[in-house]
């Protein structure tokens, strides 16, 4: 958020994501549609809730774009924050898939890199961690 964007929610970021983020997005996507730009996928960071997901939808699709859908991106918070953006979205038609990288893989190479663990062990974490996170989007 802005400054002018965080003093309006009194400072607090969660705020700023349930109350302005989800029409941000939208407005971003107008205007990016209005300047030519037309994706089949929108890639964004996750919402809170299925309203906002639907919201942002709505726009994606607008005019004859009812093909485009939208991922979810992990934005690299915990895992609890991303597992309600994956249930969140996962109500959605639309809403086709994730694209969560930090959070899936971070701790892990962070691990390997300081010699804590070994590849494999890192490779393994990485892929149950992955395979977590498809189980909520698809549950």
């Amino acid at each position: 958020p802005t400054l002018e964007q965080l003093a309006g929610v009194g400072g607090d970021n969660e705020r700023y994501d349930v109350e302005l983020r989800p029409q941000l997005a939208v407005n971003m996507i107008r205007e990016l549609q209005n300047d030519g730009v037309e994706p089949d996928v929108w890639k964004l960071e996750g919402f809170e809730d299925k309203t906002s997901y639907e919201l942002v939808v709505k726009q994606a699709q607008s005019g004859a774009r009812q093909n485009v859908g939208v991922i979810i991106l992990g934005r690299g918070q915990d895992e609890s924050e991303v597992e309600q953006w994956l249930e969140a979205g996962r109500g959605v038609p639309e809403v086709i898939g994730f694209a969560v990288g930090r959070t899936v893989f971070w701790q892990a190479l962070v691990q390997y890199r300081d010699g804590k663990i070994i590849a494999e062990q890192a490779a393994r974490i990485i892929a149950e961690r992955y395979l977590h996170f498809y189980q909520v989007f698809k549950s």
